[in-house]
């Protein structure tokens, strides 16, 4: 059990950094992610990417906060089904960063697949 919540946590810290760093490097953020998902369960990743677990946010609020939008596509590409505790928090992002597009209503994994081509 200590095992994996330590596990979880270095996930979490590697993904926070990811989203809200300064020093941000887009190239990185593919190598970064396959080695959270090497090290948790599949299951359970996509479940950690929509907690709110990250400054009281889920890591695709602070990839939208903070314009990471190669963190947000690769990121969202993870997750098969988005979870409704997700939607409130991806509409606060949308608010907070005026995305009109996506606050009215355009389905994420659509803005998945436009962030991919960008």
């Amino acid at each position: 059990m200590l095992r994996r919540k330590q596990t979880r946590t270095i996930v979490l810290s590697r993904i926070h950094d990811l989203v809200t760093s300064y020093d941000f490097i887009p190239s990185s953020v593919a190598l970064i992610i396959n080695s959270c998902t090497a090290i948790l369960p599949p299951a359970e990743f996509p479940d950690l990417l929509q907690s709110r677990n990250l400054d009281g946010h889920a890591a695709m609020y602070w990839a939208m906060i903070h314009n990471r939008r190669e963190a947000l596509s690769v990121l969202c590409g993870f997750i098969s089904q988005f979870s409704s505790v997700y939607s409130p928090d991806l509409r606060s992002a949308c608010e907070v960063t005026n995305d009109h597009a996506l606050f009215n209503g355009r389905p994420i994994h659509e803005v998945s697949v436009a962030l991919s081509s960008v």
